[in-house]
């Protein structure tokens, strides 16, 4: 078994560092965002951050969070991956796919236009809750 890198903070608690793949959901519309880090808890800082100050370098969600505010986003470790590029790479390709998070109606993350028609969910509906969800194997 793997095991993560672990650091210590300054009052001396171990916390793990999160390697994996995270989304931001908004709540209000459905549209969300894949990404990977090595250490998930820092990025969503670094995110939330950027969009608190207006500098977000995806413009889209930036609309979003100054129409909808703080509150509309959650973020969540969609899956923790051991921290190998090509590994990580693969799995956040398998998850925007999988949440159409590529389609402007579904997602954040950026590519040409795609038919609306794709996306198949709207924020209220539990087929979204559905596409979160992990698949059996």
């Amino acid at each position: 078994m793997n095991r993560l890198p672990r650091r210590r903070k300054k009052d001396g608690k171990c916390t793990e560092k999160i390697n994996g793949i995270y989304s931001i959901l908004n709540e209000k519309n459905g549209r969300v965002y894949i990404g990977k880090s090595n250490d998930c808890k820092k990025r969503k800082r670094m995110h939330f951050s950027s969009l608190l100050k207006g500098g977000h370098h995806n413009s889209e969600i930036q609309k979003d969070y100054n129409l909808f505010g703080l509150g509309a986003f959650t973020f969540r470790v969609l899956e923790v991956v051991f921290p190998d590029k090509k590994e990580m790479n693969f799995k956040e390709t398998t998850w925007i796919n999988r949440l159409k998070a590529r389609d402007p109606a579904c997602g954040y993350n950026m590519q040409n236009s795609v038919s609306l028609d794709r996306c198949g969910f709207f924020a209220n509906n539990a087929a979204f809750r559905d596409r979160l969800s992990p698949k059996p194997s």
